[in-house]
């Protein structure tokens, strides 16, 4: 059936270019992204949720092109990357209006139907304008017509609090990670955006049954629950999630490498999930400890309780889902893998959830690097330095984490495979896979 749209016309699913597609610092053009966005709007899936970071300009560009749809009958998201708490990296472009201009141009449409800042991130003494000022900027974009909806994503409350003292045009939107097992981001965003009319949108709404643990415990009975709700209702427990996720009032973006999970996709909103049903899919998975949270970890790890008090020995509910993860169908994960599950492992260990202290994360992240082929990866540049120049003095880490938060996750189309590989196992799990992107 048709997805159906919100009050304001923001559909309510979208296809997100992000994550499996994400190729920050690749510039060549990924024919399986251009073919799926072709497949998705041809399907009726025609809000595709795209970013600066994720680099994926190219692909967006060619798909709509050879897709010869009327402008109008397709729904196009754009960020501005605005950059992480470390306040290293962030738009090409001086501002977000000049990026919007630029990226219309690259994609070769007049407008983009919902502009979001992707971060709150942003001060004077790094972009040359503060949070509240940039939201000047995204009010421009609107004014003049290159955006005719803009909002947020990944903004606490406090973050929220700061651009409506001096919004003339109020987010319409805050895009937040959030699925069952992380009702909130932040601390009450959820309550808080819908309270002041901010429509969210939630990415990552997959995780319980992609990345959580359905062996023991709570994930257990959390997934024996959505196996009896597919047994009522004839239904996938992907299409049961996302069901409660727009029941939730909240709009779930997802995404796919297989065209015949679009039809799973449509056939979202052909049921309706009791109230009980929701209410009981919410509770249970509230229980779930630690909160699955895969994304901004160095921002937002603080309010999971498990992040500041677990001590350096990983609870076996926690091994078991970092194992999980480590076995993902996510193909840079998966090639990854070449260099040693058991990097992989350490490298989630260390940075995720199972160290607080920078000696630990020293001690196994050095551990890590170690394994890898030095012989290679001294032909990978990365930025300045090359990784082998990055581990020799790994022991200044210990009094410098920022060091270590400031290595970007960039995989380098030139470089040998080898060096690929290991640049993927270590940087991708260590920093993608736990939330610096």
């Amino acid at each position: 059936m048709p997805i159906p749209k919100t009050s304001s016309g923001i559909p309510k699913l979208a296809f997100g270019c992000g994550t499996y597609y994400y190729k920050y610092g690749n510039n060549t053009v990924d024919e399986k992204l251009v073919a799926m966005i072709k497949a998705t709007l041809a399907k009726g899936v025609v809000h595709i949720d795209s970013a600066e970071v994720y680099n994926v300009d190219k692909e967006l560009g060619l798909a709509l092109a050879e897709s010869h749809l009327p402008r109008e009958d397709y729904f196009i998201t754009d960020k501005y990357f605005a950059g992480t708490s470390s306040y290293d990296a962030r738009s090409k472009e001086a501002n977000p209006y000049l990026h919007l201009k630029a990226f219309l141009e690259r994609v070769n449409i007049p407008y983009v139907d919902l502009y979001l800042l992707h971060s709150p991130f942003i001060k004077k003494e790094t972009h040359g304008f503060s949070l509240s000022e940039s939201w000047k900027f995204m009010e421009q974009c609107k004014r003049e017509g290159l955006a005719k909806r803009i909002g947020v994503s990944n903004f606490a409350i406090e973050h929220l609090e700061e651009i409506l003292k001096v919004a003339n045009e109020k987010p319409e939107v805050n895009q937040i990670e959030y699925n069952a097992y992380l009702q909130n981001q932040s601390p009450g965003i959820v309550e808080f955006s819908q309270k002041n009319g901010i429509l969210l949108e939630a990415y990552s709404p997959l995780g319980p049954i992609t990345k959580g643990d359905k062996t023991s415990g709570v994930g257990k009975e959390f997934d024996d629950y959505l196996t009896s709700l597919e047994s009522k209702y004839g239904k996938t427990k992907t299409q049961i999630l996302l069901n409660w996720v727009e029941k939730k009032g909240i709009i779930p973006i997802t995404t796919t490498s297989k065209e015949s999970r679009l039809d799973e996709f449509l056939d979202v909103f052909s049921f309706d999930l009791t109230p009980e049903e929701v209410e009981t899919i919410t509770k249970i998975g509230a229980q779930y400890k630690p909160p699955l949270r895969q994304h901004w970890v160095p921002e937002y790890g603080k309010y999971d309780n498990f992040r500041q008090t677990q001590n350096p020995t990983t609870t076996d509910q926690e091994k078991r889902r970092l194992q999980s993860r480590s076995t993902s169908s996510d193909p840079c994960t998966t090639s990854a893998l070449a260099v040693d599950r058991q990097d992989v492992l350490i490298a989630e260990l260390a940075a995720g959830a199972a160290c607080s202290s920078s000696d630990t994360v020293v001690s196994i992240v050095s551990m890590a690097i170690s394994r890898c082929s030095t012989q290679d990866l001294d032909k990978h540049p990365r930025n300045e330095m090359s990784v082998s120049s990055f581990k020799s003095p790994i022991t200044e880490l210990s009094s410098d984490l920022e060091s270590w938060n400031r290595a970007p996750p960039l995989v380098y189309s030139r470089a040998p495979l080898a060096a690929k590989r290991a640049n993927l196992a270590f940087w991708r799990e260590v920093l993608i896979g736990n939330g610096r992107w």
